[in-house]
């Protein structure tokens, strides 16, 4: 049977299955992916894909992670840039939205259901929730101004049951590649230039 997931059915080494990784939970020397959203801490916002759970795993599970992004990417702060996807359970999820809209973190911030595809992060009105590859919906919230503290709204999402997590990436990125409009190549963090310049 063909996998309607192309990122699924692209790799063809024997053996290899990105659902079920061969390495068997020994430490990766180095994860290389993509964000959404890139502050000048190199804090990331992922999950525009609906994938950021999973994307988090192996990259906790690196011994380095290399984000590579082009300069549209980068911004001052997370949140205004581009919306923070947060993965919670199907179950009493109409609960778990009004507990996360609650937190002070979010406060002014607006939120929607993911419908559709979960690798779609634009409204798809008359659609079903999107499932993510555990099964759980995404919640999407928008804000209005840049977040004030990311790392302080990434403890209170973790602590708000029924969040299974979200796409606040803090202090996880070693290094960022960053492909300019020009053609150019720019280096943040490790092995890159001393300060940002963004």
């Amino acid at each position: 049977m063909k996998d309607p997931n192309p990122t699924t059915a692209q790799p063809s080494v024997p053996g290899f299955s990105p659902r079920h990784p061969p390495y068997g939970g020994r430490p990766l020397d180095v994860a290389i992916d993509g964000a959404d959203s890139v502050d000048r801490s190199l804090n990331l916002v992922k999950g525009g894909g609906g994938a950021h759970f999973r994307e988090k795993l192996v990259e906790l599970a690196s011994n380095k992670f290399v984000c590579i992004v082009d300069e549209g990417k980068l911004c001052s702060g997370l949140g205004k840039h581009f919306p923070l996807p947060v993965e919670i359970v199907p179950f009493c999820h109409e609960h778990t939205m009004r507990k996360v809209a609650a937190l002070p973190g979010l406060t002014g911030a607006t939120m929607a259901l993911r419908l559709g595809d979960s690798a779609n992060n634009k409204p798809e009105p008359g659609q079903p929730p999107a499932l993510t590859d555990n099964g759980n919906y995404i919640i999407d919230v928008t804000f209005p101004e840049e977040i004030k503290d990311a790392k302080d709204l990434a403890f209170q999402l973790d602590s708000c049951h029924g969040v299974v997590d979200h796409g606040l990436f803090i202090g996880m990125a070693d290094q960022i590649i960053v492909a300019g409009k020009d053609g150019g190549i720019r280096v943040a963090g490790e092995g890159g230039e001393d300060k940002v310049w963004w």
